[in-house]
């Protein structure tokens, strides 16, 4: 007859299990999962939305170097290039197909990535050494994110770095990064810079051109934070990216049956994006119920293909908000 263990046997194992973990295995089980979708902060189990909460253990582990592999690897969403970009990928979620991209709002320390027009949200700006947390929430967030947020919000935060660190990497098709970082974090203050630095050879045979689909980018960031009385933080951050990037050119049907490789052109469109941008906030508390915020984002973007007229953009949002968290009373 096969054994069967009783509810109290059970219950006895799971507790020796328990005991006989390491230190860290019991504080990561112990340690709750906060989400800030709705500036609120509230345990995931509590939230009245589905989210999905990245941290930066999370990251580190993954050994991902760009916020698209990551994505791609490690979360839930459908990500893919943009007609083989990187940067500005195409992204579904709750099954809004490759066009998703236009029913999400992505923000960065909630400075809004989406574009006035249908072209993808810049992701490649970010280095992904600077996030500290990615929240993923599934579900209407046109309310408090405005339009563009009925599949849900992909909210990123950033971290003041401390110390001084280098990191580079290389691999196979020329691919090769340099991450440089430095911080200082007190009582009072914190100011950080990073430098981020990646190059890919290509993947693909050069056309005749000699050109490939080659992309290097180019990310620099700073922030810093004051708290000049109890209850109060006043912050700042800059940044810039320039990428410069090489993808396939589009085929039709036709196209590809007569002649695969193009070779009778370039195969390739060369596109060149940046991004200048910089933000003011503070943040004063209240009590432990009620918090005030005022925050304003200031950012200048232009595309650039070879023998056209660049498109520029700029985006200015200002926001002041007073959420009340009850649970802490």
């Amino acid at each position: 007859m096969p054994f069967r263990p009783s509810p109290c046997s059970l219950a006895v194992g799971t507790a020796l299990s328990l005991l006989a973990a390491p230190a860290s295995a019991q504080s990561s089980l112990s340690e709750p999962i906060v989400v800030s979708a709705t500036r609120i902060d509230m345990h995931d189990q509590d939230a009245p939305y589905a989210s999905e909460v990245h941290t930066r253990s999370d990251i580190e582990r993954s050994g991902a170097h760009s916020l698209f592999d990551y994505l791609a690897q490690q979360s839930s969403l459908q990500i893919s290039p943009s007609y083989g970009n990187r940067y500005t990928p195409q992204i579904s979620m709750r099954g809004y197909g490759n066009d998703g991209f236009q029913n999400l709002v992505i923000s960065v320390d909630g400075r809004r990535l989406n574009n006035i027009d249908s072209i993808p949200q810049l992701i490649g700006s970010i280095s992904l050494s600077d996030i500290e947390r990615i929240e993923i929430t599934k579900g209407s967030g046109a309310v408090m994110f405005g339009d563009g947020a009925t599949a849900g919000t992909i909210q990123i935060y950033t971290k003041p770095r401390s110390g001084v660190s280098l990191e580079t990497y290389a691999g196979d098709h020329g691919q090769r990064g340099a991450i440089a970082s430095a911080g200082l974090v007190r009582e009072r203050f914190d100011l950080s810079a990073t430098l981020d630095h990646s190059h890919v050879n290509g993947f693909s045979s050069p056309d005749p051109t000699g050109h490939r689909d080659q992309s290097e980018a180019n990310t620099w960031r700073v922030a810093g934070a004051l708290k000049p009385v109890e209850g109060l933080r006043l912050d700042m951050e800059a940044g810039a990216s320039h990428i410069d990037t090489r993808y396939p050119n589009p085929l039709t049907q036709a196209q590809f049956n007569a002649n695969p490789g193009m070779h009778t052109g370039a195969a390739y469109t060369q596109q060149k994006l940046q991004s200048d941008h910089w933000s003011l906030g503070a943040e004063y508390r209240v009590n432990r119920q009620w918090k005030l915020s005022a925050r304003h984002h200031d950012e200048d973007k232009s595309s650039l293909f070879p023998n056209s007229t660049p498109a520029n953009y700029r985006y200015v949002s200002n926001e002041v908000a007073s959420p009340c968290n009850p649970s802490n009373a």
